[in-house]
């Protein structure tokens, strides 16, 4: 019993919500902060490896060239320009495949009102079953029983 009220008390000093809210909120706060900062650096703090790649705003402050000042250094120009065309023809790809995406979603969204045609197009199509099928049946039985009407041969009236 004695440990059962250690423990909720242990539970309520440590691990009560408002507590909780203000950690999660610091540390929304210092998130923020953070990539807000990646984001006005300019381009040679794009190398220093903290940018986010998969931002399509962080490729284009890439330099073009390598800023080297060492010897051998045009192999490793040579291939952080091969490296950059790789990024940049992915980062437009990318670009691409998500324009795509999203207008496969407005057309989805368009396309949404045809799901279920029965109900949300036209309720009274003739179906085997639907009701203007019924109708049209009774049409054609007395289109028939009309057409034999006038056909059949009436006797002469005197």
């Amino acid at each position: 019993m004695l440990v059962n009220r250690l423990c909720q008390r242990h539970h309520q000093i440590f691990y009560n919500a408002p507590a909780i809210d203000h950690v999660s909120q610091q540390l929304e706060v210092l998130y923020l902060q953070r990539i807000e900062k990646n984001y006005g650096q300019g381009g040679s703090d794009v190398l220093s490896g903290h940018a986010d790649l998969s931002d399509p705003r962080n490729i284009e402050k890439l330099p073009e060239i390598w800023p080297a000042e060492e010897h051998g250094a045009d192999e490793m120009s040579q291939a952080y320009k091969e490296l950059v065309g790789q990024v940049s023809s992915m980062a437009a790809g990318l670009q691409s495949i998500r324009s795509r995406h999203e207008r496969l979603l407005a057309l989805r969204k368009k396309i949404g009102t045809l799901e279920n045609p029965r109900e949300s197009i036209q309720p009274n199509l003739v179906f085997k079953d639907s009701e203007l099928a019924l109708e049209l049946k009774r049409m054609r039985i007395l289109a028939a029983k009309l057409a034999y009407e006038l056909e059949a041969p009436k006797p002469m009236q005197l």
